[in-house]
């Protein structure tokens, strides 16, 4: 098969191809030729269904084993798989477990002639470490909340003693959090954190973090692509308008957003990644705080990010970007993004619903006021022709009915 400049294209392996972003790469990749394989281990997952993927394998990346037409398949059984039935290509990864599992193999997938684009295995853990995370940004002069790292009940008092209230408990390794409003509430909040991650990890680490004020207009993330040096290829930056607050207090997905050329986040942030030695995609998302007047880091995620395709539209075409820096080529980077983009989330979600129900929801259980509701949709009302959804697309249709029959009328998500 041609595509770009006449030349024969290979593969595009796209794992998790149920995550919102194997959607925008099949779309982004297909219509120039790339050839999709899609692998999920769920029937139903949104990228098997689009026109442009030409092979679909019920298995994903995963660490610790994946599931093949339920059996467990540990890695090893799994690296044999993908050497023996996949076609040499790039490999996309859709989750953070993909990252972690080709991290973990990542030199054998060379050898074997895979193309990937994913920091090492060092980098990769000290970025899915909080705690590490914490220390490396301070040591750095990367502004973080203050946190500290808590082992047992014993380091609740420095807690209590150190840190401003609220505060928010989160796992080291794992991404939810629990919201803890008071110093009376500590002990209470934090036996429910370890019984909710029991299951998960019987060693549960955690970290206690201070809670940043201010509304939903104060989340901005950042979105960069590094080539193999740890240059950054291409970023752009984005104003989160409306976020998923659930009834814990903790923080879900994003349901409307805009981009948005935030330069105090860019000078802050940007230098990052060479420091860390960064290598492929991250979202690194902060929180504003007015207090001093800094950006702050609450996470940053490996792997290409749910609202993929709104960095499509604004010019940042990362599933080409990776596609190409994974074999290799040499690209030129890219500082300019078309600003005022708009997002709305209007179907994707496994536990958090879309727009408009989600702010409806927040609205009758007064998380936000009625007035906010309203100045963000007359936003979104006067830039429509800039507004990007995450349904619809006119030839590739499939990946959306799939959604909403899966999310829709079998578990009652998503639309409804």
């Amino acid at each position: 098969m041609s595509g770009l400049c006449g030349k024969a294209m290979v593969p595009a392996i796209v794992s998790s191809a149920g995550a919102p972003a194997a959607v925008t790469i099949a779309q982004a990749l297909g219509p120039l030729g790339v050839p999709i394989h899609a692998l999920s281990n769920m029937h139903h997952a949104a990228a098997w269904y689009s026109r442009y993927t030409v092979t679909r394998h019920l298995t994903d990346l995963g660490v610790g084993g994946t599931r093949t037409h339920h059996n467990v398949h540990e890695p090893e059984s799994l690296l044999s798989y993908m050497i023996d039935r996949l076609d040499r290509g790039v490999i996309f990864p859709g989750t953070d477990s993909n990252v972690r599992f080709l991290a973990q193999h990542k030199q054998r997938l060379l050898d074997e002639g895979f193309s990937l684009l994913i920091p090492d295995a060092d980098a990769l853990a000290r970025a899915a470490n909080k705690s590490d995370v914490a220390e490396f940004c301070r040591d750095h002069g990367f502004p973080v909340p203050r946190t500290l790292t808590i082992d047992s009940h014993d380091d609740l008092r420095a807690v209590r003693n150190e840190l401003r209230f609220p505060i928010v408990l989160k796992g080291v390794f794992v991404k939810n959090h629990k919201f803890v409003a008071s110093p009376d509430e500590l002990d209470a909040c934090y036996a429910a954190f370890l019984a909710r991650f029991a299951k998960k990890t019987p060693q549960v680490q955690g970290v206690a973090q201070e809670w940043i004020p201010g509304g939903d207009e104060l989340f901005a993330k950042l979105y960069v692509i590094c080539d193999q040096q740890s240059r950054v290829i291409s970023f752009h930056s984005l104003r989160r308008l409306r976020v998923h607050t659930r009834r814990d207090g903790s923080q879900g997905d994003t349901l409307i957003a805009k981009t948005e050329r935030i330069q105090p986040l860019l000078d802050q942030w940007l230098p990052f990644f060479p420091a860390v030695r960064w290598v492929g995609v991250a979202s690194l998302e902060t929180k504003y705080d007015e207090r001093d007047g800094q950006y702050k880091l609450i996470e940053i995620n490996p792997r290409p990010w749910a609202i993929l395709k709104i960095s499509v539209d604004c010019g940042m075409n990362v599933p080409l970007q990776y596609y190409r820096l994974a074999q290799g080529e040499a690209i030129e980077s890219q500082s300019d993004f078309r600003e005022n983009q708009y997002y709305i989330r209007l179907l994707w979600g496994n536990r958090d619903f879309p727009e408009p129900v989600a702010s409806l929801g927040m609205w009758i259980n007064r998380r936000i006021t009625l007035r906010e509701v309203l100045r963000v949709y007359w936003e979104l009302a006067r830039n429509s022709r800039r507004l990007t959804i995450d349904v619809g697309h006119l030839r590739d249709p499939m990946p959306t009915l799939a959604c909403m029959y899966y999310y829709g009328i079998r578990h009652f998500k998503g639309w409804f």
